[in-house]
């Protein structure tokens, strides 16, 4: 059974973006064509991409993409307490934050099925952590990121 044209057109793709990365020289792009050239030694025994570019999360631990969306969620939350409940205290900015995201979701939801897009700030920073993908949190969810610094 032969390797189809395809994959060997994205091996070869991924072997002259290697000689490109090591010419570069930096650490970062040096770490890339480490982990290219694990996995060019390695494929054939079963070893994945992922595997060597240190992209698999270890048992129990978060994936990545899992990871940025938490993180992109968390930002939008906490701009939107510093920008309109900076004057409140954690527990009061978290039950506001909390109530004005449920009503921005009912009422899109009713609306549109789905969250509407932003009219104001406060809309905008509440369908941008929506729009991570992960559900809003709770107000105890949200008393923690608040007080937590990212």
């Amino acid at each position: 059974m032969g390797a189809r044209p395809a994959c060997l057109a994205a091996i070869g793709r991924l072997r002259r973006t290697a000689e490109v990365l090591r010419r570069e020289g930096s650490c970062d792009a040096l770490l890339v064509v480490e982990g290219l050239e694990r996995y060019f030694e390695g494929a054939a025994r079963g070893v994945t991409l992922e595997l060597t570019l240190g992209l698999s999360p270890a048992p129990g631990q978060t994936p990545w993409w899992e990871a940025e969306a938490l993180a992109a969620r968390n930002r939008a939350i906490r701009e939107l307490r510093a920008r309109h409940f900076g004057d409140l205290g954690i527990t009061s900015a978290a039950r506001a934050i909390s109530q004005a995201a449920r009503r921005l979701q009912s009422a899109s939801q009713r609306e549109h099925g789905r969250p509407a897009g932003a009219v104001d700030d406060r809309k905008r920073l509440i369908d941008e952590a929506l729009g991570t993908g992960l559900p809003f949190p709770g107000e105890r969810q949200l008393l923690n990121i608040l007080r937590s610094e990212p």
